[in-house]
């Protein structure tokens, strides 16, 4: 018999979850944070919408002040020197090394302490793609500026000036640039057209603006004068007396009244800037215009004129832009030197070094930019072409090879941990980072930048390829001692330890040039009495010994570094990265003095740069931006261990030794930095005669050290202060001496406690430099009162300081995010390797 079931007594099962239904809009998201933070109550949406108000307000007043009254070539045109001052243009191709040696360490470091996910690299390569493509995409989206220059043999007056047009102008180009001149039919249309003109002009074209602006003053005065008369609320007195100015006021005929205005035809010939030959002439009207593609890279001069008298004709021209002046020195091939005169095209990098045109034996005019400057209120499409483009193709040359060379030192630490594979295993209450050897490797990168940054910049004189073999190999040798530390228990090790010291104090001798023979001469007469002990001691190459001390110490610390590491690379890895090294060290000894040979040989490299590859440079030549950041950069490194000595001096039983540091840090806490700085500069030299030798951009990094220390005293004894007395007496009672207590219990907590303030020193330090300008260098604040100094810029000091101000934030706010990464990783917390 068949049964039939109730399907409502089947048992159901599902197995996907329910669907959720999205939050509220206004409990979560952008809007529910805009309620609680900005319209919580009534007071608040008040405060909020007026703030926003007044924000927007400025906002837009800031950006129609920079893309139409803001002149920015004041930093398109002396951005070099903002960034390097003077410094020789033969050898900024060493500061030049350095930035890039910087990205690298910045990518290496991102590696060791960052986390880069593929979102950010994506944000990165697509930021890089977008500063290469914007400016190519400006030049073809917008149009040339155009340029104005009257023409005529009649004098154009403007108050108690007369401007004359000049007949010819010489200017410069590129081959295949197209030069167009045509009428500017729309400035002779009416007063305001002239008046509102927008574009570079010359004296003679701003002279018939101005002649405009006077008589548009004079109408708006006349109304205001008749507007009071109308009024009832006037004496008798005060109505005379307008009455008075108003009879007195005339308004002059407009001046394209005057002079015809751009109603006779102009004669317009293109010369050759050589040769004077013509190129191409026109009869520019209404409906005829020119327009010419120039030949080659060079000089030309433009030539107008107009056959009918007291007559004067504005024309619009586009390829011909004002030029800056530079002078310098430069090496000529037979040896010697000479002066010469380079002119720069203001609206790109368009640089020539040949003669300016004659006439007749006198040079012929040029539209500098002291002359020409841009008149009137700026339009969007001339700001993409003239301001942003070219500043963009500028920072684009050091911006995109600091990110490729950023991009390499973060594969190189990848390629470490390839490499240097981590070999031991976290264990219960350890933990061990997967980057912990990149983390090691880093902070003798950034040693070694260091001293490369100083070489590089301060140079070395008679450095031929050979001592660049053995000064660069000197580097590979500091990581062949640490390998050979690592291995040092083998029965090889110190035999092998021994000979690789034995070799660097060789390379060493060779690359600072010792020689002993002086000394070894010496030697005998010394025992006979012919030479004086004093006289003998002269003889020792003090500071190129003291050059293979420090290269010693390095070593030292890298081998010692090696031994507390060993146990963490298999012999594998180590007898591997030894190999490796000891290829390095000898490839970099050795390829340098082959390839310059070469290039000598070749003619590629001239003989006597070869004998002096890098020589000293004039400390004097220093500032702008790289003085800034050697100020700062030595200061920091010198003045944080001498904090740290004077914290533990402060600190210490031995009354000398607490009174010495607590009367050092008081006094020159209780000194303004400017005193110091005077000190050094003035008053130094004044005790000691010898010291006024010493350069100023020295004696000033020793006083900013100086001034810091004693503040970086005062917050590393903060720190000390709040480690707990338990700790230390635990630390006694299980057998460690004072200095194992300090090192090891004290100073890793107490600098952990006050990285905040340590990085806040370092920040105001970096600002603080901005006063060595009072004292005669010229950092990044002083290299900018120099450029606002120059007849082509004078008045653009807003320009200048918004630009500075920018970098000191950049600068500033990337110390503050290295600080918040060092708090997050081990500020207040004690983080356990292996």
């Amino acid at each position: 018999m068949a049964t039939i079931s109730d399907p409502r007594s089947a048992v159901v099962v599902n197995y996907d979850d329910p669907p959720r239904k999205a939050p509220p809009v206004l409990s979560a998201g952008p809007l529910a944070w805009a309620r609680d933070n900005l319209f919580k109550s009534t007071f608040d949406t008040v405060v909020t919408l007026v703030a926003g108000s007044l924000l927007a307000a400025l906002l837009a007043s800031f950006l129609v002040w920079t893309v139409a009254a803001a002149n920015w070539l004041v930093i398109i045109r002396n951005l070099r020197l903002m960034l390097a001052w003077r410094y020789p243009l033969d050898a900024l191709w060493r500061v030049e090394l350095a930035v890039l040696l910087l990205g690298l360490v910045i990518g290496f470091s991102l590696m060791a302490y960052g986390r880069v996910r593929r979102g950010h690299a994506f944000a990165i390569a697509g930021g890089a793609a977008l500063l290469a493509l914007t400016p190519p995409l400006l030049y073809g989206m917008t149009t040339p500026a155009a340029g104005y220059f009257a023409a005529g043999a009649v004098g154009i007056a403007s108050g108690t000036l007369t401007e004359r047009p000049q007949p010819e102008l010489a200017f410069i180009g590129r081959a295949g640039e197209t030069i167009t001149v045509d009428l500017a039919l729309r400035v002779a249309s009416s007063d305001p057209a002239l008046i509102n003109l927008a574009g570079f002009g010359d004296n003679a074209t701003n002279a018939l603006i101005n002649s405009g602006l006077d008589r548009a003053q004079t109408q708006a005065e006349i109304a205001a004068i008749e507007a009071r008369l109308a009024g009832d609320l006037l004496t008798e007195d005060q109505r005379a007396g307008l009455t008075d100015d108003l009879e007195r006021l005339e308004v002059p005929p407009p001046p394209r009244e005057i002079y015809a205005l751009n109603s006779a035809p102009v004669q317009v010939t293109i010369l050759d800037g050589a040769t004077l030959e013509p190129l191409v002439s026109q009869t520019v009207t209404e409906t005829d215009r020119l327009a010419f593609a120039l030949p080659a890279d060079g000089w030309y001069v433009l030539r107008k004129t107009i056959a009918a008298d007291e007559t004067a004709a504005i024309l619009q021209t586009t390829g011909i832009y004002p030029l800056v002046d530079r002078s310098l020195t430069r090496a000529v091939p037979d040896g010697g030197s000479e002066r010469i005169t380079e002119y720069l095209r203001i609206t790109d990098d368009f640089l020539i070094d040949a003669p300016r045109p004659q006439i007749d034996g006198d040079d012929v005019p040029i539209i500098f930019l002291t002359d020409n400057q841009y008149r009137g209120e700026r339009s969007l499409n001339d700001y993409l072409r003239v301001m942003l483009a070219p500043f963009l193709d500028i920072l684009n040359r050091g911006l995109l090879p600091l990110i490729g060379v950023g991009v390499v030192g973060y594969v190189a630490g990848v390629g470490t941990l390839r490499i240097w594979p981590r070999t031991a295993r976290p264990t219960a209450g350890r933990r061990v980072d997967p980057r912990l050897p990149v983390q090691r490797v880093l902070p003798w990168l950034w040693i070694l930048f260091l001293i490369a940054l100083f070489v590089l910049t301060y140079g070395i004189d008679d450095l031929d390829a050979v001592g660049l073999g053995m000064l660069l190999s000197r580097f590979a040798w500091v990581g062949v001692m640490f390998f050979v530390g690592a291995r040092l228990t083998r029965a090889w090790g110190r035999p092998l330890l021994a000979l690789v010291v034995l070799f660097g104090i060789a390379q060493s001798a060779i690359a600072e040039r010792i020689s002993f023979v002086p000394f070894l001469d010496g030697f005998t007469p010394f025992f006979t009495s012919e030479i004086t002990f004093e006289a003998w001691i002269a003889l020792v190459p003090w500071p190129q010994l003291f050059g293979i001390g420090v290269w010693l110490a390095l070593g030292y610390l890298a081998a010692l570094r090696g031994v507390n590491l060993g146990h963490n690379l298999r012999d594998r890895d180590a007898l591997r990265g030894l190999i490796g090294a000891g290829a390095l060290w000898v490839a970099l000894a050795l390829l340098p003095p082959a390839l310059i040979g070469v290039g000598v040989s070749q003619g590629v490299v001239a003989p006597d740069v070869a004998a002096n590859l890098m020589p000293v440079t004039d400390t004097r030549l220093w500032g702008g931006l790289l003085l800034t950041m050697l100020l700062t950069i030595v200061a920091i490194t010198a003045s944080f261990p001498l904090g740290v000595l004077l914290a533990l001096g402060r600190r210490s039983s031995l009354p000398v030794v607490r009174w010495t540091c607590t009367a050092y840090i008081e006094l020159l806490r209780g000194v303004p930095l400017i005193t110091v700085l005077f000190m050094a500069q003035l008053l130094v030299p004044l005790v000691d005669p010898s010291l006024a030798e010493v350069d100023n951009v020295f004696r000033a990094m020793v006083g900013l050290t100086l001034f810091s220390a004693a503040y970086l005293a005062e917050n590393v004894r903060g720190g000390l202060q709040s480690v707990p007395p338990g700790q230390v007496e635990a630390a006694r009672a299980i057998g460690f001496n004072s200095v194992q207590v300090t090192w090891f219990i004290l100073l890793p907590q107490a600098l952990r406690a006050v990285i905040p303030a340590l990085v806040g020193q370092f920040i105001a330090l970096f600002k603080d430099t901005s006063l060595v300008a009072l004292v005669g260098l010229n950092d990044l604040t002083g290299s900018a009162q120099a450029v606002i100094a120059q007849a082509e810029f004078i008045g653009r000091q807003t320009e200048v300081y918004i630009f500075i101000s920018i970098v000191y934030f950049i600068f500033s706010y990337a110390m503050a995010v290295v600080s918040r990464r060092l708090e997050a990783s081990g500020s207040g917390a004690s983080r356990e390797y292996l």
